[in-house]
């Protein structure tokens, strides 16, 4: 991965009807996540296009020559170490309005909660998801997404509770092109 490039670029496809743009839908994240990369490996000094974005770390040594064991291992070292800068900056904030050590500690791990057990696969159900939400054709959904059935499809678009309750309200104001209750007999 060249962090100063514009895009990344997945070599291998878990299906075989994935399209080459099979990994546009996380562009966005993409570029938010290779923004955080180049800027950690600016911090460590190593930023150089012959430095791995995910480097080994012995003992709190960094050597950006050799890449980290497994991209699982690189995964849950970025989760965590993003949890614990949330969780710092949640307490500071805390510190700095005046509250106590207790209520520091209460807004750090309130703050770190949500990335608990992040997956990196879970970004892929978010995309699916955002894009479901956001009106794009299943057609199109599952060109992106490389999916061959609609049931592959369905497994990764989850609907929010917060879209159902847009759908029924539509439905109840008479938006869905039907007549409304109100104007009934």
């Amino acid at each position: 991965m060249i962090l100063t490039a514009k895009t990344s670029r997945v070599n291998r496809a878990t299906t075989s009807a994935a399209s080459p743009d099979a990994f546009a839908c996380c562009r966005e994240l993409d570029n938010w996540l290779r923004a955080r990369l180049l800027e950690r490996a600016r911090a460590h000094r190593s930023a150089e296009p012959e430095h791995y974005a995910f480097p080994t770390c012995e003992n709190l040594i960094i050597d950006p020559l050799p890449p980290q064991k497994s991209w699982r291992t690189a995964w849950r070292k970025l989760v965590r170490e993003t949890a614990r800068r949330v969780g710092r900056e949640a307490a500071r904030d805390a510190l700095d309005s005046g509250c106590g050590l207790r209520a520091a500690v209460a807004a750090w791990k309130r703050a770190a909660a949500p990335l608990r057990g992040l997956r990196f696969h879970d970004l892929r159900h978010q995309a699916i998801t955002e894009m479901a939400e956001g009106g794009t054709s299943d057609a199109t959904l599952m060109a992106v997404a490389g999916h061959i059935s609609r049931r592959m499809l369905e497994h990764y678009r989850h609907v929010r509770m917060a879209a159902k309750r847009t759908a029924l309200d539509k439905l109840e104001s008479g938006l869905m092109g039907g007549p409304s209750v109100e104007n009934q007999p």
